[in-house]
């Protein structure tokens, strides 16, 4: 799975790619010698590409290494971005898959738990008790909950209800 990153991200630890590099004749010994190589990155499925996309390996030890994307390789978002690495003395070396999108995937799951407790708590001040649904659909449905909205579905996925919560009232609008 991809990892995610922000558009237009600048914070040099995110923009981070990683490789484990061995030893291109037995393809187990880790190589100690690439500090300063040159990783490459395809965008989408296109042609490799160098310093373009990438900076040079960065030595962590015992094999390890990273390297961080530029500024170009992050600027557009839904842009899917593959790297490797291969010296005359290393295996090929997979790096990380890399997705870059429009929300800040460090900070969005804290705002959902956030959205989703303020939810819960607006539920008790309205009469709502949560109980009651969970206990209703409880071994019959899975929960769903994103941003101002908690879905509960069956297992074989059909909808059975939708909390909405509004934001601007901080009122619920209650469909089951």
């Amino acid at each position: 799975m991809a990892r995610q990153v922000q558009v237009n991200e600048a914070g040099a630890a995110r923009l981070r790619v990683y490789f484990h590099c061995v030893d291109a004749t037995d393809g187990i010994t880790a190589e100690l010698g690439e500090a300063g190589g040159q990783p490459e990155v395809s965008t989408n499925g296109a042609a490799f590409v160098g310093a373009a996309a990438v900076g040079v390996l960065v030595a962590i030890g015992t094999g390890r290494y990273y390297a961080e994307l530029t500024a170009a390789s992050v600027n557009t978002a839904g842009n899917l971005l593959e790297t490797r690495y291969k010296s005359a003395a290393t295996a090929e070396t997979v790096g990380d898959s890399i997705e870059i999108v429009n929300h800040n995937p460090v900070t969005s799951v804290d705002v959902i738990q956030t959205n989703v407790a303020a939810m819960i708590a607006t539920l008790a001040l309205q009469g709502i008790e949560l109980g009651k649904i969970l206990g209703a659909t409880a071994g019959k449905c899975f929960i769903n909950a994103s941003g101002t909205q908690i879905k509960f579905y069956t297992f074989a996925g059909v909808l059975l209800s939708t909390l909405n919560w509004n934001v601007g009232t901080t009122t619920w609008d209650v469909t089951w």
